[in-house]
């Protein structure tokens, strides 16, 4: 297993802007994870190679924090996460990830020095209920960032 932060340099401020929506990134993020899908993943912003390395490409777009409070320690563990679960929700990779998914979120949130306490209730939120935020998005990660298939 990974720290999940093997290589990983925090970007240059301004890294990211708020947008209507919540948030764009303004420059790549490459995370090293514990998830080593059995091929390569691909989509317009959000990449997973089969030796855990994500790539969350400039443009992404994430509502930041979902039921919490949205705070500058949790701007970079809910790119992460979001990033992950799209690719959970779009059934690129499967759902037994989001463990993997949560865990990276709360090892970022140490990188960022999220107070111990806070990090603790975060994780548990999304342990008890990330499932139900994928069943209820289910095959809706694509509307978000993502521009439709082209046709056959």
């Amino acid at each position: 297993m990974t720290n999940g932060l093997q290589g990983f340099n925090m970007p240059d401020k301004p890294w990211y802007r708020k947008t209507s929506r919540g948030y764009r990134l303004l420059k790549d993020l490459t995370v090293h994870t514990d998830i080593f899908p059995r091929s390569f993943v691909q989509t317009q912003y959000v990449n997973l190679t089969s030796t855990g390395v994500l790539l969350i490409k400039r443009g992404w777009e994430w509502d930041g924090a979902t039921m919490a409070f949205d705070t500058e320690d949790f701007k970079l563990p809910s790119c992460v996460h979001d990033a992950l679960y799209y690719l959970i929700q779009s059934g690129l990779i499967d759902s037994r990830h989001r463990k993997a998914a949560d865990d990276l979120m709360l090892r970022f949130c140490r990188f960022t020095k999220m107070p111990w306490p806070r990090r603790g209730w975060t994780w548990l939120g999304v342990r008890v209920f990330g499932r139900l935020a994928l069943m209820v998005g289910k095959g809706k990660g694509a509307a978000r960032t993502e521009l439709p298939p082209p046709p056959p």
